[in-house]
């Protein structure tokens, strides 16, 4: 199924630790996909991290 334009919808994949947005995708329908921010920004992830070197 293509939207109306005829081009296709936009897939989105967030990290699944904090819900940012880590990358887009063109897909054939709408989806959420779930990653980690490996290489991205995850203050969940450097806040983990932090706690760790205190521990």
């Amino acid at each position: 199924m293509e939207s109306s334009k005829g081009l296709p919808d936009m897939g989105v994949i967030v990290c699944s630790q904090c819900g940012n947005e880590i990358e887009t995708i063109p897909t054939i329908k709408v989806v959420t996909l779930y990653g980690l921010c490996q290489g991205h920004e995850c203050p969940l992830d450097q806040e983990m991290k932090e706690e760790d070197r205190r521990g």
